[in-house]
């Protein structure tokens, strides 16, 4: 079952934002769910390698909409980057 309407992606123009990650100069959260189809761990792996200050979770039995699959993991993993960023 659909947990959004599947039309809504209708007029979505992909952009290829790859060159743009290394411009990234703030720290960044990467957060995959486990089971994610969208981001896979190769990918993750690889947005990762062109972040300069990133730091990578991924949320146990997640799929892609960690916030409606793992709410309460998603939150401590926010939680945990924002209030100890140095780590």
């Amino acid at each position: 079952m659909y947990r959004f309407d599947p039309a809504c992606n209708g007029t979505r123009r992909p952009a290829d934002a790859w060159p743009l990650l290394p411009r990234i100069t703030a720290p960044t959260l990467l957060v995959r769910g486990e089971h994610s189809p969208i981001l896979p761990p190769v990918m993750a792996q690889e947005m990762a390698a062109r972040i300069p200050m990133v730091r990578v979770v991924e949320i146990a039995g997640a799929h892609h909409h960690l916030v409606l699959d793992e709410p309460g993991a998603f939150a401590a993993a926010l939680g945990e980057f924002l209030f100890q960023p140095g780590q």
